[in-house]
């Protein structure tokens, strides 16, 4: 997670708005997913929950008007309620090719649906909201008690 003092394209929000940006392309996950999906769905769920403590509690976050992600793994921020947005051809190719270089070798492949780099956003409110309903709530993440 990372506090930023703009709103970098395609988000559209005005330039110099502050944001956060997940880092979600991380070796825990890459890992996790190529032995075991349902630990890699519970370990994306608890790092959103992360970031929703995060934003409330530290205060490089207080700011951030929006939350963003750069990844290949977006099909899993459209299920958690981001909006998906396309990138830049350019933009989209060189993190392309980030991500290829970073991987490590037993990373699993990345689904043809999902091999071009989007960005996922969402405001902080709509990020925030089930954490208010229910406490400990993360986007797309339903209550303890199974609700």
């Amino acid at each position: 997670m990372a506090a930023l003092d703009h709103a970098p394209p395609p988000l559209p929000l005005p330039p110099g708005t502050p944001t956060a940006e997940l880092h979600l392309n991380s070796t825990r996950l890459v890992g996790l997913a190529s032995r075991n999906l349902t630990a890699t769905y519970k370990a994306y769920q608890r790092s959103l929950r992360d970031v929703a403590q995060a934003l409330q509690t530290h205060p490089e976050l207080q700011g951030a008007q929006a939350v963003f992600a750069v990844t290949l793994f977006h099909g899993p921020l459209a299920k958690a309620g981001f909006t998906i947005l396309d990138l830049p051809p350019l933009r989209a190719r060189w993190y392309g090719l980030g991500s290829a270089f970073c991987a490590p070798p037993t990373a699993p492949p990345v689904p043809p649906s999902e091999g071009t780099p989007k960005m996922g956003w969402m405001t902080r409110e709509a990020f925030l909201e089930p954490v208010r309903r229910e406490k400990g709530a993360a986007p797309g993440v339903k209550g303890k008690r199974g609700g």
